[in-house]
């Protein structure tokens, strides 16, 4: 494992696995302490992929403070399925959306991070999982189905252009899964 490979393991196994839900709670029970968002997650869990991502593409993104470095991953999904975010729905927060659906429906499904080859500044969160149709590839507004095999259903990223943080846009050439996330 190289040194960025340790580094980016460490923060996103343990750094941030602890550091995130005491941020979203922090700021639940501070910004939105009097929030009430439409209870939607109960009916959302249930539609089939084809509708949920239907929803899922109604949302925009929401960057998380300082590009990430400061990540509050929106547990409460009614939370974010609510219009009225105003921060804290990045790649991250959609890939536990779908991950949340698909262990729901009771398929195979694993939280990931990605990035192109060594270079962490294109981390990325997608969530795949394994339905009917094969194994699929949930990033973002899009799903990739039919997939062969769980490693197949990475290459559903290289249709897509990419921006880091630095503004910097690439695509995803040679995909190197940087760590699970769940």
């Amino acid at each position: 494992m190289t040194l960025v490979g340790a580094m980016s393991f460490i923060y996103l196994n343990v750094i941030r696995r602890l550091l995130s839900p005491a941020l979203w709670y922090t700021i639940r029970y501070t910004r939105y302490l009097f929030a009430r968002p439409p209870k939607v997650w109960r009916t959302f869990k249930n539609y089939d992929k084809t509708n949920f991502l239907n929803e899922i593409k109604k949302l925009p993104y929401r960057a998380d403070p300082l590009y990430g470095a400061i990540d509050y991953t929106v547990y409460d999904l009614d939370f974010f399925f609510w219009h009225a975010l105003s921060k804290g729905r990045d790649c991250d927060d959609f890939a536990y959306a779908w991950y949340s659906w698909a262990k729901n429906k009771r398929y195979p499904a694993k939280m990931l991070v990605v990035m192109e080859g060594n270079d962490i500044t294109t981390s990325h969160v997608i969530t795949i999982f394994r339905d009917s149709q094969g194994w699929n590839c949930a990033n973002l507004w899009s799903v990739g189905s039919g997939y062969r095999t769980a490693n197949d259903s990475l290459k559903y990223l290289m249709n897509f252009e990419f921006k880091n943080p630095n503004g910097k846009t690439f695509r995803y050439n040679n995909i190197r899964v940087s760590t699970f996330m769940a």
